[in-house]
């Protein structure tokens, strides 16, 4: 469900929007959770009362989970526009991640083995501003937690045409980028650098 609308400037246009491919999106998080407490509950059949009654309450918090997840996929949306790229999400009100062309420092596609066996010509695109995060883990030096960074991305998950998605991300963060640095008004109608051939130097000149 889109609510982009209400946040969509009236010169702005919407390039392409989209969501993960539900197929692989049940596979990677709303299945694996009840079907772990569905495989657990049917063990504990075999066992005492007692933990019969606790997987089977683990099985009604893993269906819970998957029922978020669902709502969590339908709420979500990936949004480019010619001016920013836009993430909604939230469950109970719409949250909007929203960033502009320009903090875009650079950005890959990755095709990983579940998009392979499970999606359908899908892929993620990692974006990345420079920002970095720091992760905590649970081992310890010299009596800290240990701590180490790592670069915050904006994640297109297991979109379809991750490809061309990719291209029309470049090619929109591209022209925006040069409309801010060099202005229609301010190009020349040639630029005789654009086709310039480099020609091999010979040793010693």
């Amino acid at each position: 469900m889109s609510e982009i609308d209400k946040i969509i400037n009236k010169d702005e246009k919407i390039l392409w929007q989209g969501k993960p491919q539900f197929k692989i999106y049940f596979f990677v998080t709303i299945l694996p959770p009840v079907f772990i407490a569905t495989v657990m509950t049917i063990f504990g059949f075999s066992l005492s009362i007692i933990l019969l009654k606790f997987f089977l309450l683990l099985l009604l918090v893993a269906i819970l989970a998957s029922l978020l997840s669902y709502l969590n996929w339908k709420y979500l949306l990936y949004v480019l526009t010619d001016k920013r790229v836009i993430i909604q999400s939230g469950l109970i009100g719409r949250d909007f991640k929203i960033i502009d062309y320009d903090q875009f420092k650079d950005a890959n596609v990755n095709v990983n083995l579940l998009d392979k066996l499970i999606g359908i010509n899908t892929g993620t695109i990692n974006i990345y501003t420079g920002e970095m995060g720091i992760r905590t883990s649970p081992s310890y030096v010299d009596g800290q937690l240990r701590q180490s960074s790592y670069r915050i991305s904006y994640d297109f998950y297991h979109i379809e045409n991750p490809y061309k998605v990719f291209e029309l991300f470049k090619k929109t963060s591209f022209d925006v980028k040069a409309d801010m640095d060099y202005p229609n008004k301010l190009r020349p109608s040639e630029n005789p650098g654009f086709n310039t051939k480099y020609e091999k130097q010979e040793k010693g000149s």
